[in-house]
């Protein structure tokens, strides 16, 4: 994991969150940083390697696309796929799709408000601001768009 998100694990590890939470969170950042690098919007080695810079540049169209992936992705296991018949195509459960985004939502609300850099400030002064469509020059940050 990146540094910024060990040190999420950190913080929330010392604010009493439960290990069964912080560990779905962990395997929740796995599927979205493995997705980043599938899909090329993180150039890197590895998932280690991806700097908070690339969060934080997130376009809306990202982040929808990132949703409707794990809306639709087919999560049967190989074993469940190859055998015969093979089982009926599994999709997350609207419950599960939450859980990822508030997992995202929780890691960026975190680098926006309790993350100091060098300097004594937040990583991010707001999280990746995009233009939304159907509000001329309102702008809002990923977290909100992915709500």
């Amino acid at each position: 994991m990146p540094d910024y998100v060990q040190e999420y694990i950190r913080s929330k590890r010392r604010a009493k969150y439960s290990p069964s939470s912080l560990l779905g969170y962990v395997h929740e950042y796995l599927k979205f940083f493995n997705w980043l690098l599938s899909e090329g919007v993180a150039d890197y080695e590895d998932i280690k390697s991806i700097p908070y810079s690339v969060l934080e540049t997130l376009s809306k169209e990202t982040v929808e696309l990132y949703r409707e992936h794990i809306e639709s992705e087919d999560i049967r296991t190989e074993k469940e796929k190859t055998k015969f018949p093979p089982a009926p195509v599994r999709r997350r459960s609207k419950d599960t799709v939450d859980r990822n985004i508030n997992a995202l939502i929780s890691l960026s609300s975190y680098l926006t408000t309790e993350t100091e850099n060098e300097d004594g400030e937040c990583y991010f002064f707001e999280m990746s601001l995009v233009k939304l469509s159907n509000v001329k020059n309102k702008k809002l940050p990923v977290a909100e768009l992915l709500r």
